[in-house]
C-alpha cells in the first residue's frame, strides 16, 4: 500500500502582539478531523495511537513550539489568511 503523506489542517485567528507583529497559537490537541486522511490511507488511522501520532509529528514540524511570528513559519507550515480565520496547514 502507498504511504500517503501526513497532512494537518485546522484553523485559528492571527492575533496582533503590541509592537504590530502578527502572530498564531499552534493548537494544542489534534484529532482524527484535523488531517483529510481517510481509514484506508493510513494503518494506524482507527487505533488509539493515531491521534498521538499525528501531535508529535505537529509538534516536530512545529520545532516543539506553541505559537510563531506569521512572518517566520517554520519550512512545513504554510498559512493561508484571507479569511476572518487563517487556515493552517502542516505537511509531515
Amino acid at each position: 500500500m502507498p504511504v500517503k503523506q501526513l497532512i494537518i489542517q485546522y484553523k485559528t485567528k492571527v492575533k496582533k502582539m503590541a509592537n504590530g507583529r502578527e502572530y498564531i497559537d499552534f493548537k494544542k490537541t489534534l484529532d482524527r478531523k484535523d488531517t483529510p486522511l481517510k481509514p484506508h490511507e493510513h494503518t494506524y488511522y482507527n487505533s488509539d495511537l493515531f491521534p498521538s501520532i499525528i501531535r508529535r509529528a505537529a509538534l516536530k514540524a512545529q520545532n516543539n513550539r506553541a505559537w510563531c511570528y506569521v512572518d517566520e513559519l517554520p519550512a512545513g507550515i504554510s498559512l493561508d489568511a484571507t479569511g476572518f480565520l487563517a487556515v493552517v496547514t502542516i505537511t509531515c
